[in-house]
């Protein structure tokens, strides 16, 4: 009965922002029909105004995922390849002789 008397009273004043004389209704006054459907229109109105923001939020996430996934892809290539620069620096720290540097490169090259 409160939040019928709440929806009410905030549908009159959208309803009548020149008209200062409305009145506040009490959970007595509420048993009228047309009061009824009166919070049926408008819980249905703001039903329909939450649907719409989640429709628009669902478009703007499905257009934005392709765009994350490229980015998360770029960035695993890049760490990738930090990674494979800096191992191949230290391999070389180690000063391996020619024959290791060639079966390194032969595994390097045979990773998956």
């Amino acid at each position: 009965m409160q939040v019928q008397s709440l929806m009410l009273t905030q549908h009159k004043l959208t309803m009548n922002d020149t008209d200062t004389t409305s009145k506040t209704a009490t959970p007595m006054e509420i048993d009228t029909e047309d009061q009824q459907i009166a919070c049926e229109n408008l819980l249905d109105e703001r039903l329909q105004k939450m649907k719409r923001q989640i429709e628009y939020y669902e478009k703007s996430l499905m257009k934005n995922r392709p765009l994350k996934m490229k980015r998360d892809l770029k960035l695993a290539l890049v760490n990738y390849d930090y990674d494979s620069k800096m191992l191949q620096r230290e391999y070389f720290q180690e000063q391996p002789n020619n024959y290791q540097i060639e079966v390194a490169k032969c595994l390097s090259t045979a990773k998956v």
